[in-house]
């Protein structure tokens, strides 16, 4: 079977112009396959806004509900019938399932039943997400529901060597790896900025490489496709080792900022589970806060834990916490005549041992919330 004569069909839960990491690595995942020849079907849950029309891929609606405290996104709902009507009027030479609800569990059995060969992606773990809907009990059974879906499937792809070992060691069958990419026409030297190159400290003549440049607001940003600073695949490296590239003085602009906060997080593994060891190495939580601006507050620490107790502790960051919660609340920021609303709101965290729910009264209940102005919508 050449390229040209391919069919595949895409099972998925969320797709653009959805705006999430997944949506997007499986738009590219279908326009790149479309590239090259493949007849790709989208099969997704119905939109509620319009999507592109000019894509190079078909695309399929599915029956589909809100997702609870996210309504702008949808989820599939069973839908064996329809996916067999599909299958049966065009059929694809294999289905890659990117998601593992409803409407997969639904394609996977028809799939089954109509001797259509199947692929899965692990694109998230949505078994830690139980925790945000207070239904952290039904894990156990999540984690073997996931095992069990993806082990249906002839083979089951993972973005990193760190997560094809992961599944593995939880059972996963046949996990292979499907690397996510760079795009080579958004990060295209055609794009190259004289203006934004002298800010970076880089000639007008100097080839920047492979390497990352540190820009003027404290991010990194790829010049190439490449980068020398890239993390080594050393499977034997601990994350720690892997990050002493970071140190090296173009990156180190950046990562001086970010290497000491982020670092002593090392206690938890990537599914946030404590741990003392990686790959056998005792684990290294030792960092600082660092460039705080706040007398006294900058200091080792020996990890995350004490850390967040030392940032707790200070009136500064708990002041900033407050003015954060008006923003949210108040859906702007503060000016000078929001000062009492904010000192008010300070103290009835401190008074009340610092409960959240004291806090949003007193915030609902400020002259700032209840004599707020509506603005009118341009017409």
């Amino acid at each position: 079977m050449n390229k040209e004569s391919l069919k595949v069909s895409l099972l998925t839960e969320t797709f653009p112009p959805e705006i999430n990491g997944v949506s997007f690595t499986l738009a590219r995942l279908a326009g790149e396959l479309s590239n090259l020849g493949t007849e790709v079907q989208v099969l997704r849950p119905t939109r509620q806004t319009p999507g592109n029309d000019q894509s190079e891929w078909t695309e399929i609606d599915l029956p589909s509900s809100p997702i609870p405290n996210y309504p702008e996104l949808r989820f599939g709902l069973p839908c064996g019938r329809l996916l067999k009507k599909v299958w049966r009027r065009d059929r694809p030479d294999i289905v890659y399932f990117a998601t593992e609800g409803p409407a997969g569990y639904s394609g996977l059995k028809t799939c089954r039943s109509l001797g259509i060969p199947s692929v899965s992606g692990f694109h998230t773990n949505f078994d830690l997400y139980l925790k945000h809907y207070r239904i952290s009990i039904l894990k156990p059974i999540v984690d073997r529901y996931l095992k069990w879906f993806h082990n249906r499937t002839s083979a089951t792809f993972a973005p990193t060597p760190w997560m094809i070992s992961e599944l593995r060691e939880k059972g996963y069958n046949n996990v292979k790896m499907l690397s996510r990419g760079v795009d080579r026409d958004l990060f295209s030297p055609r794009k190259r900025s004289l203006q934004l190159r002298k800010s970076w400290g880089v000639k007008q003549k100097e080839e920047p490489g492979n390497r990352l440049i540190p820009s003027s607001n404290q991010t990194c940003r790829l010049s190439a496709l490449t980068v020398d600073a890239q993390l080594s695949n050393d499977e034997t490296l601990t994350l720690r080792e892997k990050m002493k590239v970071t140190e090296e003085a173009y990156c180190w602009k950046c990562h001086q900022n970010t290497n000491p906060a982020g670092l002593p997080f090392e206690m938890f593994d990537h599914f946030g589970r404590w741990r003392t060891k990686e790959l056998g190495k005792p684990v290294d939580t030792t960092r600082a806060i660092t460039n705080s601006g706040v007398r006294g507050l900058d200091a080792e620490v020996p990890d995350a834990v004490a850390m967040l107790h030392r940032l707790a502790d200070s009136p500064r960051v708990r002041q900033v916490f407050v003015r954060h919660a008006f923003r949210y609340f108040m859906g702007r920021n503060e000016t000078l005549r929001d000062a009492s609303t904010l000192r008010r709101a300070d103290q009835a965290y401190v008074k009340s041992g610092s409960s959240m729910k004291s806090l949003i009264i007193s915030l609902l209940t400020s002259d700032s919330f209840l004599y707020r102005k509506i603005q009118k919508s341009m017409e």
